[in-house]
């Protein structure tokens, strides 16, 4: 069976408490809006996730606790790692390559520039990840340890303003 990778950048945040460190910041009125918008879009089109790794930052868990509103994601399948915070794209391989291969499709929700340049390295194709943006890249392969450069099809690309 292929892989199919879903590359999703957290929805807007909030710039409104300065006080705050950006890792804390939350998703402003139009984030949550736009994050439930996308759940809804992955639900119509019947995508599902057999994993689903999630920065551990407040605007990226908050993100993922709205798309899942509308898919209804099982709590196992939910990971929160650290590492993906602000994680470069030599990082975000590293994670990837370490997906357990019994797992066939897994999304990653985190932030720019990594996303988008995961997305470019790995599809050849250049897309503008605006906050709540979607890939969906497939591999013709069974191994995640395989999944390098130019590995894979770009299967699906959304934002909220294309939805």
């Amino acid at each position: 069976m292929n892989k199919q990778l879903t590359l999703i950048r957290h929805a807007k945040s909030s710039w409104g408490d300065n006080s705050l460190p950006d890792y804390a910041r939350e998703l402003n009125k139009r984030g949550q809006n736009d994050a439930l918008q996308i759940g809804e879009a992955l639900h119509e089109r019947r995508i599902k996730f057999d994993q689903v790794l999630c920065s551990s930052a407040i605007r990226a868990r908050q993100t993922l606790s709205r798309l899942n509103e509308a898919l209804g994601l099982d709590d196992e399948s939910i990971c929160y790692l650290d590492d993906l915070y602000c994680a470069p794209v030599t990082t975000l391989l590293e994670i990837i390559q370490q997906v357990d291969n019994s797992k066939h499709h897994i999304a990653i929700i985190a932030h720019n520039p990594g996303l988008e340049d995961l997305a470019t390295r790995l599809s050849n194709e250049r897309k503008t990840f605006s906050t709540c943006s979607v890939m969906q890249i497939e591999f013709n392969m069974q191994d995640w340890r395989g999944i390098n450069r130019t590995t894979g099809t770009q299967r699906l690309f959304l934002s909220p303003k294309t939805i």
